[in-house]
């Protein structure tokens, strides 16, 4: 397995022909050549494709460039290609591992999803493995635990010729197959066993990781896993097993992440529906949602007066058309103080670069963004109060320090319904940050 590792915007281009530029990684003509003709094959149907990766020729010579999206991409090949995202730091941008590091964290605050317990890969696995044994090792973990706290069973009916009726009798089968034997009856019967589909679905996913994995310490765990469950037969029909396994269970709850990631790893992606001989594996992931997720996580963690919520979803832009609200206004986060007197917080996040220094340009904010926040300005104003607007930005080499405070309105000489937009260093002590963050919201919204 060849690891190749670009950037966000980077540029791939197959081996041969004439010197690459600079920002350009050079993979083997094979694999370029599977994410070239699948993305060129799903261009219009897969939406999700044609927002990670963008095709293009420059002299002559085909190029695929990465956008918005992090993670990887394995070919039929075995060649691995890692997309990390650009960040930086007061000291310039970070190198490769930085990048890798930051990732998996942000990776692991996706709420609802597997992904959390990838923090728990080994820092050996971490650092010195593709991104995808990191997910190994995160399946691992958690089929571990399924494991020690012992497989589930379930009620299975079977159909077989037995000496014994022991069960129903089938018998316009036992009268075709026990014509001659008379001492055997064709019976149905329930037996409590582990031969179910959660329980093959599980099998199937550590056999096949088994087979693909190149760390060392995976590999083991995967036999003593698989040497565990080996009376547990691996599924015959994987997403005949899957849908079974979908099926909402009290008894099945602690399952619930294994079989996602099981699901996963036999379906060979995630936040992506490439699939296909060309492709084995893709996990990639919306930069936007990351840091999203990423900071609502630091602020549930360092803002713990405050209640917090993502995807609020209070308020409408238009209150009332034919007896119902229209147009829901969503903001990233929503922070709500438990003490009245406090105002709330209404946030929005953008993995976008804007820079503070381009004065004549709106420092290249969205004027859509800054629409957005004066609505939620409104819709989130009480009798008395207002609430505190934020814009959260990924710190770069152009904005490093916030921005000075936009009033969208002014009254009698003071202005009204101010917004703040700030850098966030994903490589700094977050909770120093936050608190930063939140005195600045706390202070005195208005002034002459």
């Amino acid at each position: 397995m060849k690891v190749y590792q670009i950037k966000e915007f980077g540029t791939l281009i197959a081996a041969g022909g004439s010197q690459p530029r600079t920002g350009d990684t050079v993979i083997p003509q094979t694999a370029f050549k599977a994410v070239w003709d699948y993305l060129l094959e799903f261009q219009g149907k897969d939406p999700v494709a044609e927002k990670a990766f963008r095709l293009f020729t420059r002299q002559g010579r085909q190029v695929i460039q990465a956008r918005n999206y992090a993670g990887m991409v394995e070919t039929g090949d075995g060649t691995v290609i890692e997309i990390l995202p650009k960040i930086w730091s007061p000291d310039g941008e970070t190198d490769i591992a930085k990048s890798k590091e930051i990732l998996i964290r942000m990776i692991a605050a996706l709420r609802d999803t597997p992904f959390i317990s990838i923090q728990q890969a080994s820092l050996d696995v971490r650092k010195n493995y593709p991104l995808l044994e990191v997910f190994i090792s995160a399946f691992i973990t958690e089929c571990r635990r399924v494991i020690l706290n012992g497989l589930k069973k379930d009620y299975i009916r079977t159909e077989k010729n037995s000496p014994y009726l022991k069960g129903r009798l089938m018998i316009s089968r036992d009268i075709v197959v026990n014509t001659v034997n008379k001492a055997s009856f064709y019976i149905s019967s329930s037996e409590y066993s582990t031969d179910i589909p959660r329980n093959r679905i599980i099998r199937s996913a550590v056999i096949k990781l088994a087979g693909i994995t190149i760390s060392p310490a995976n590999r083991t765990a995967l036999r003593q896993l698989d040497s565990a469950i080996a009376d547990v037969p691996p599924s015959p029909d994987t997403e005949a097993d899957l849908r079974a396994s979908a099926v909402t269970s009290r008894l099945f709850s602690s399952y619930s992440r294994i079989l996602e990631w099981s699901a996963l790893f036999l379906r060979g992606n995630a936040f992506t529906p490439f699939a296909g001989s060309r492709i084995s594996h893709a996990m990639l992931f919306p930069m936007e949602q990351l840091f999203e997720q990423y900071i609502a996580m630091l602020f549930r963690r360092h803002l713990q007066n405050m209640n917090i919520s993502t995807q609020h979803r209070r308020f409408f832009l238009v209150s009332s058309h034919r007896g119902k609200g229209r147009f829901g206004l969503r903001p990233d986060i929503y922070a709500e103080p438990a003490d009245p007197e406090m105002r709330c917080f209404v946030m929005d996040t953008k993995w976008k670069l804007i820079d503070g220094h381009q004065h004549t340009g709106n420092y290249l904010i969205s004027q859509a963004d800054m629409y957005q926040m004066y609505a939620y300005g409104h819709k989130y104003s009480g009798d008395s109060s207002e609430p505190a607007l934020l814009l959260i930005y990924p710190l770069n080499d152009r904005f490093r320090k916030p921005l000075e405070p936009f009033y969208y309105e002014t009254t009698e000489g003071k202005n009204h319904l101010r917004l703040l937009a700030v850098p966030f260093d994903l490589t700094a002590d977050a909770s120093s940050q936050i608190a930063g963050i939140s005195a600045s919201l706390n202070a005195e919204s208005t002034a002459g």
